[in-house]
Formats: structure tokens, C-alpha cells, sequence
């Protein structure tokens, strides 16, 4: 199986739903940012 990835952004192939993306950047917004200590940058 050959994989190409045009954009370097989004690592995933493009077979993978928006929907999963977006619940995944949700989680990943979560754990960046916990709700514990505000972001400081």
C-alpha cells in the first residue's frame, strides 16, 4: 500500500472521515490545554 501525503499538515491519509479529525483534534485541544492550568504562551 503506498500512502502520499501532499499536505504536510494533516499526516493522516485522506481515507480517515472529517468527523474522526475533528474528535481527534478535540482530544488532542484537551490534553494541550488541560483544564487544570490556563494557557500561558
Amino acid at each position: 500500500m503506498q500512502t502520499t501525503t501532499t499536505s504536510p499538515k494533516t499526516a493522516a491519509p485522506a481515507t480517515i472521515p472529517a468527523h474522526v479529525l475533528q474528535r481527534l483534534e478535540n482530544e488532542w485541544r484537551q490534553v494541550r490545554q488541560p483544564a487544570s492550568q490556563p494557557a500561558q504562551k
